[in-house]
């Protein structure tokens, strides 16, 4: 028995002197069904193993033979379920990681989406996406409850050092609901259970979600500032900026910041 690379290089090599495209692709799922058995059983199997026993020894007869492969299956699926299984059925017990997993098979599907002719498999592919943009459904309709738990009096964002960072963060979770329900509301118009456009919706979730982005930069780059980095990059910014405005807006700001110093003067 060959080992999975000499499988691997053997089959690798004769599609590429036959040049068979539909060889490969038949290959593909024995090579990968035998680097599974190879990892489940690292052990290979010597079929010669029994013939070299005795003409009386018991591992030779049939129901030994047969209890013995029994017990390699049982121990084969016992570590199968182990080591795949079991992670897997508490992977797929979150809703989150569901969500998550539905979102990279839908994902993973634009890219043949995009590459494939107009056909059967393309239209099957589209019915897969829209599938499973429904099914992801499900497991967001409690997603709005973030913003509001981050909007109570105990909240961090009520921590922020002024007005202007709690501003901003408080507008970017209120923008984040509000796209979030306006989002669930696109997916009811579309599916005609509440009246209206779903267009027109779901561009004031695309909206409220800009709006959320713009919140979170700013609030990021405010925070920023506050660091010491920060105040020398936004120092190094301003004087490149001051260095390369226009003559007129030079002397204008000049003359504004002498009236300012006079008004203060007088005050």
């Amino acid at each position: 028995r060959r080992s999975a690379p000499g499988r691997v290089y053997y089959a690798t090599r004769q599609c590429v002197e036959r040049r068979d495209a539909r060889r490969t692709a038949a290959m593909i799922p024995d090579l990968v069904f035998a680097y599974l058995m190879d990892y489940l059983t690292p052990l290979d199997y010597e079929g010669g193993a029994l013939a070299r026993h005795p003409e009386g020894d018991p591992s030779r007869r049939i129901d030994r033979a047969l209890a013995a492969e029994v017990l390699s299956a049982a121990a084969l699926l016992e570590r199968l379920a182990g080591s795949v299984l079991m992670p897997l059925r508490e992977l797929l017990s979150r809703s989150v990681a569901r969500d998550v997993l539905a979102l990279l098979v839908q994902r993973a599907a634009l890219v043949p989406i995009g590459l494939l002719p107009s056909g059967e498999t393309r239209d099957a592919l589209l019915r897969l996406r829209d599938a499973l943009a429904d099914a992801r459904r499900a497991h967001r309709w409690l997603a709005g409850v973030g913003p509001l738990v981050a909007l109570r009096t105990s909240a961090p964002l009520h921590g922020e050092q002024d007005l202007a960072g709690w501003a901003l963060a408080v507008v970017a979770q209120v923008a984040s609901f509000w796209a979030i329900a306006t989002d669930h509301a696109r997916w009811l118009q579309q599916h005609r259970l509440v009246p209206g456009a779903p267009a027109p919706t779901g561009r004031r979730a695309h909206r409220w979600l800009a709006l959320r982005s713009a919140s979170l930069l700013a609030l990021l780059l405010l925070r920023l500032s506050r660091t010491p980095g920060g105040r020398k990059a936004r120092t190094a910014a301003v004087a490149a900026l001051r260095e390369r405005l226009p003559e007129s807006l030079r002397v204008r700001r000049q003359d504004c910041e002498e009236e300012e110093e006079a008004e203060g003067r007088r005050w």
